[in-house]
């Protein structure tokens, strides 16, 4: 993003400095903004606002079940009893149709 608006930036010695044309000196980021600019600052600022992959999974999940609760229509534990037992039957029929 930055290179796109004109700045070129530089990482040395654990600073992050930009440069715009045609200015000759580099601004060090957490020097002229303070150290809310810092390199580890900015990393967790970042982290922060994206969710690690194990909540992604852990989202997923409760949408798989969300989508399975709404494909049975399932409004309470004797619904997904009778669930239950209404799959089983049918795997026993099925087995004992193939034998």
């Amino acid at each position: 993003m930055l290179v796109s608006m004109g700045y070129n930036y530089y990482y040395r010695a654990d600073k992050l400095s930009v440069r715009k044309e045609p200015y000759k000196r580099n601004i060090r980021v957490e020097r002229a903004f303070g150290e809310e600019y810092s390199i580890e600052n900015i990393k967790n600022k970042i982290c922060s606002r994206y969710p690690s992959r194990e909540e992604v999974k852990k989202m997923d999940k409760y949408s798989e079940q969300i989508r399975f609760i709404c494909k049975y229509k399932l409004e309470n534990i004797n619904d997904i009893e009778y669930l239950k037992e209404e799959k089983k039957r049918k795997i026993t029929k099925d087995f004992e149709y193939k034998e």
